[in-house]
């Protein structure tokens, strides 16, 4: 699973009013595409799997987890625990999504999310890597 020990989100509960922890996902994410520049598409597609699985095991960890809490569920708690992988951490979630994401940046439009844009190379319509895209008005 990626890991990286600098610019880990704080934990932040989002009812104190400081900031949520996913507020510094665009500066994580901008590190894994810088990161991720350097290898190869092999390395890519199985660091891609292995925050795919980080992210359908753990993503509700994001929206109501917090760093410092511990999973709700866990491995003993599933009926087939012998066949379960272990939950990941909050932690390890938030640094799938944001090596996936540096990931998909590669492909040949980058990516978005959350109205953020991150691309490793400039291209056509491209609003420029991190960019905030600002939100159409409803029609």
């Amino acid at each position: 699973m990626p890991t990286a020990s600098a610019d880990r989100p704080s934990a932040t509960a989002p009812a104190t009013g400081t900031p949520h922890p996913l507020t510094a996902l665009p500066q994580a994410v901008s590190r894994w595409v810088r990161i991720t520049r350097t290898w190869d598409g092999a390395r890519r597609w199985s660091e891609a799997h292995r925050c795919a699985d980080a992210i359908a095991e753990g993503g509700e960890l994001l929206l109501y987890g917090s760093p410092d809490e511990p999973a709700v569920r866990t491995a003993a708690t599933h009926p087939l625990a012998d066949h379960v992988p272990p939950v990941p951490t909050w932690t390890q979630v938030y640094e799938a999504l944001a090596c996936g994401l540096g990931i998909l940046a590669h492909r040949d439009n980058g990516v978005s999310l959350f109205g953020r844009h991150w691309c490793a190379a400039p291209h056509a319509g491209c609003p420029g890597p991190g960019t905030l895209q600002p939100t159409p008005d409803p029609a």
